[in-house]
Parts: structure tokens; C-alpha cells; sequence
């Protein structure tokens, strides 16, 4: 399974592509260490997998072959 990489997905569809909880999800988004979520209605929350994809790419710590 793979994140897409267009469109909006809420947090069941981004939660097993992240290293936290649902609550740290929300909790970050409001806060500003992760991306912030658009309200689709009052119920309803969702994230661009664009920027999410992103945040994982910023975030991810990478090796080089020395």
C-alpha cells in the first residue's frame, strides 16, 4: 500500500504512512509541527497527500555510502 499523492486523505488514510498516534496527528497539525488539515465540515478533517509526502520527505533521516 502506498500513500497517493494527490487529492485529501483524513487521518485513518495517513496514520500507517506516520511514526505517531491520531492524537499526536491533531495535536501537531494544530500546533504547527505537522501539515495543517483543512476542514472539509465541522465533522470532517482532511490532509493533502501532496503536503503530507512532503513532510515525510523533510523529515525522514537518510544515509549516504561514504
Amino acid at each position: 500500500m502506498q500513500l497517493p499523492t494527490t487529492g485529501m486523505g483524513r487521518a485513518k488514510d495517513i496514520l500507517p504512512f506516520l511514526p505517531f498516534s491520531k492524537t499526536t496527528l491533531f495535536e501537531w497539525s494544530k500546533d504547527g509541527r505537522f501539515v495543517a488539515p483543512v476542514k472539509l465540515s465541522p465533522t470532517m478533517t482532511a490532509w493533502s497527500y501532496a503536503a503530507v509526502h512532503e513532510w515525510i520527505n523533510k523529515h525522514t533521516l537518510t544515509t549516504s555510502k561514504v
